[in-house]
């Protein structure tokens, strides 16, 4: 909106004039009845240069006097985008852990309410919740990795829950199934998988028949007390298809993932540095079947003795089933006399179905930490990060091409946590400010596919970025853990207590 002061007792209007930039022209854009003070102009665009000029006007004469002003427009909230702040009722803390798109632009969001149990939420386009149900936990370890609809009428939720409160002991953390009804989120169905006393650490659906439709499940889980691995394959209703133990793996976190052959990959980074004077990561590959094809370490040299693993996903690279790459991703010290983890690089290594390189990245950027989400095999991975008062986001191909980057500089301390890819390009982003405290309030924005922003502050805007890439070294030999058949239960039924819950929003878009 531009306001003026009528200093003039004699005018019969005003002129309103506005150029673009510094380039532009002046020319009028709007013819003012007199006494008015102020012009609202909706057609300007999100990170533009105004200058506007006034001028009053008698009997069809403007005055020769005028005051010019000019403006940079902040993203003015459009309809395809919004920032929302969302808490419990009854002061209860929340916070939000997973953003999961579905169809049609509407989302799943998956998080922790008091720090012990769980809430799932469906919001549509414009995030407004269609349904919040509270699911509560026998312990404070339980949580809920992913979800998505497996059909109209069944949205499935996995993760690590123990069974039911009557029978629950410590011992008792397993992987969890609740199928919900995608219309009102109750829960219709639950299944688990006693795993004895084991953190699951992975948990992922797969597409087995390569029909869009997920038929299969893998997960990842350890037991502390030996540091014995074990990876394991299930049908949906958490029905053992083959499971395998790898002895004395010790080793921190554990991802897992599927290839469109079938092939399983499993990936976890070595938890001691003395393995040849440097830290490494290993790596299996099972068949479709559970057998091992190969077990290997990796490592990228000895001037390196830090590596963090984050993420492991597979791209397509054609139609045919073994036309595909593995990405892997992390942090690590290149330099080694940098502080690890703050002041790290993030890397990207490619391999093929083999196990050897396709490609190697190194991102180098200053101070610029970067995570991923994963938007499918046949989409770019989304990268996003954050470093003082600048967030990042970006995307890398499967053939290890960096998309446009986007900085956004800002007064709020903005760190973007998970990440969502919409249909046509929009994002989703749940992400934390120093405005609300992130133990009560979450809080997700959505960026449009030209990269507009929701208004969080005044002059917020996407700018262009470059980010520089190195390339590195990776070494790779063959690994000899023992790898052996381990033997589970069969699921059980569970119901778990759970109740409809009001979400209380807070739009924060300034209209």
């Amino acid at each position: 909106m531009i306001t003026w002061t009528d200093n003039s007792d004699d005018e019969t209007g005003f002129y309103l004039q506005r150029k673009v930039g510094d380039q532009g022209n002046f020319g009028i854009i709007a013819q003012l009845d007199k006494n008015i003070t102020k012009f609202v102009d909706d057609s300007v665009i999100s990170g533009k240069t105004y200058s506007y000029r006034v001028f009053s006007t008698r009997d069809g004469e403007s005055s020769d006097s005028y005051t010019e002003v000019s403006i940079t427009i902040a993203n003015t909230g459009r309809e395809d985008t919004y920032a929302k702040a969302y808490q419990l009722a009854d002061d209860q803390k929340l916070s939000i852990y997973r953003v999961i798109p579905l169809d049609a632009g509407d989302a799943i969001v998956v998080g922790n309410a008091n720090e012990v149990d769980t809430f799932v939420s469906r919001i549509d386009v414009n995030g407004v919740p269609k349904w919040t149900r509270y699911i509560e936990s026998e312990d404070s370890g339980e949580g809920y990795f992913t979800a998505w609809l497996q059909s109209s009428d069944a949205l499935y939720i996995i993760g690590q829950i123990r069974p039911n409160p009557e029978t629950s002991v410590p011992a008792n953390l397993g992987a969890g199934r609740l199928i919900l009804d995608p219309e009102t989120g109750e829960i219709l169905e639950g299944s688990y998988l006693k795993l004895a006393d084991i953190q699951l650490f992975d948990l992922r659906p797969a597409d087995e028949n390569n029909d869009g439709v997920y038929d299969s499940l893998l997960l990842v889980t350890r037991n502390f007390a030996d540091a014995d691995y074990f990876v394991v394959k299930t049908d949906l209703d958490l029905n053992v298809q083959w499971s395998k133990e790898i002895t004395k793996l010790d080793a921190l976190g554990g991802k897992i993932t599927a290839a469109p052959d079938g092939s399983v990959f499993f990936a976890a980074q070595i938890r001691e540095p003395d393995y040849q004077g440097d830290r490494y990561l290993y790596l299996a590959k099972f068949d479709v079947a559970g057998n091992l094809v190969f077990q290997r370490n990796l490592t990228f040299g000895a001037d390196v003795p830090e590596i963090s693993l984050y993420s492991m996903n597979i791209l397509l690279t054609g139609d045919a089933a073994d036309s595909y790459r593995l990405i892997l991703s992390g942090i690590a010290a290149f330099d080694p006399s940098a502080d690890f983890p703050a002041n790290s690089d993030t890397w990207f290594l490619a391999l093929n179905g083999s196990g050897d390189a396709a490609w190697k990245k190194r991102i180098t950027t200053t101070d610029l930490f970067l995570n991923t989400a994963y938007q499918g095999s046949d989409q770019s991975i989304l990268l996003r990060g954050s470093a003082d008062t600048s967030a990042y986001y970006g995307s890398i191909n499967v053939k290890g091409d960096l998309g446009p980057a986007y900085s956004v500089d800002n007064d709020i301390e903005i760190d973007l946590d998970s990440e969502a890819g919409l249909a046509g390009g929009s994002k989703l982003f749940e992400l934390e400010t120093n405005r609300f405290d992130p133990h009560y309030v979450g809080i997700i924005a959505k960026v449009d596919a030209d990269n507009n922003i929701p208004r969080l502050a005044n002059g917020l805007v996407a700018e262009p970025m470059a980010i520089d890439t190195l390339d590195f070294l990776a070494n790779y030999q063959a690994e000899s853990f023992s790898v052996v058949d381990w033997s589970v239960g069969s699921p059980i039924a569970v119901q778990k207590r759970n109740h409809a819950v009001q979400l209380v929003i807070t739009d924060l878009v300034g209209k």
